[in-house]
C-alpha cells in the first residue's frame, strides 16, 4: 500500500533557518544554519554530530591553520630527516651544530685537494656523505658519492667535483643558519655575518677553482704522479 507523503512534513525535517523578532519595531532577521557560520569545531560538533562530511573538511582545516608547520627547506627533506631521530628536539639540537661540522669537513676538503691529498679528500668525501644522509641532504650526499667515486677511479673531473660539493655544502649551511637553526650567540652565526660583508670570496672561490684545474693537469702530465700522490 502506498502511504501519501505530506510535503510540509518532509520539508520540516530538514534544517530551516529560525525566524526570530526582538520587538514589534525592529526589523526581521534570520539565524542561519551553524555549518554556514564560522563557528569553533567544538560547537559544531555539539550541534551536528562527527558524521557530516562538511565537519570533518571544517575540523581538518582548523588543525591544518593551528599545527605546528613543517620548515621549509631547498637543500634537506625535513619529513624524512624526522625519520632518523626519535623527537623534533633531538633533530633540531643536532641541526644547531651541523652547520660548523660541515663547515670544518668543507675547508678539509678544500685543503686535502690542494694538497693533492686524495686519502684525506675522500674521507672527508665519506663523512659528507654519512652526515647529510643523517638529515637527508640528497642533493650533497649525492655529489659526495660522485666526487668519491672519482677520486676512486682518479678522473679529471675531481677538482669540478670538489668544488660543486663544497658549493653544496655552503648552500645547505647557509640555509640551517638563515632558517633560525643555529642559535643567535653561536659563533657559527657571527662568522656567517661576516662572510656576507665580504663579496670577494665568491671571486677567490672562482680562482681557487681555477688553478686547481690547472694544478690538476700538470699532475695528470707527470707518469705515475697519481698513484703516489694516492699513497702519501
Amino acid at each position: 500500500m502506498l502511504c501519501a507523503v505530506d510535503p510540509g512534513a518532509e520539508e520540516a525535517m530538514l534544517p530551516q533557518p529560525v525566524l526570530c523578532k526582538r520587538s514589534s519595531a525592529a526589523p526581521r532577521r534570520f539565524l542561519y544554519h551553524p555549518l554556514q557560520l564560522n563557528l569553533p569545531a567544538s560547537v559544531l560538533k555539539l550541534q551536528w554530530g562527527t558524521s557530516s562530511g562538511l565537519l570533518l573538511t571544517r575540523r581538518r582545516q582548523m588543525s591544518d591553520d593551528t599545527g605546528p608547520r613543517e620548515p621549509v627547506l631547498r637543500h634537506m627533506d625535513w619529513t624524512r630527516a624526522m625519520g632518523n631521530h626519535q623527537r623534533e628536539e633531538q633533530l633540531r639540537a643536532f641541526l644547531a651544530e651541523y652547520p660548523a661540522d660541515l663547515r670544518r669537513k668543507v675547508c678539509d676538503m678544500e685543503q686535502a685537494l690542494l694538497s693533492k691529498d686524495f686519502n684525506r679528500l675522500q674521507e672527508a668525501a665519506q663523512q659528507v656523505m654519512g652526515s647529510s644522509s643523517f638529515v637527508a641532504a640528497t642533493q650533497l650526499h649525492d655529489l659526495a658519492m660522485e666526487l668519491e667515486e672519482a677520486i676512486d677511479l682518479e678522473t679529471g673531473s675531481i677538482p669540478d667535483k670538489t668544488a660543486r660539493v663544497v658549493q653544496e655544502a655552503r648552500e645547505l649551511e647557509q640555509e640551517l643558519v638563515g632558517a633560525g637553526f643555529v642559535p643567535q650567540d653561536s659563533p657559527e652565526l657571527k662568522m656567517e655575518s661576516r662572510e656576507r660583508s665580504s663579496p670577494s670570496q665568491k671571486e677567490e672561490g672562482s680562482k681557487l677553482v681555477a688553478s686547481l684545474h690547472s694544478d690538476w693537469a700538470r699532475h695528470q702530465a707527470s707518469p705515475g704522479s697519481s698513484q703516489q700522490a694516492c699513497q702519501n
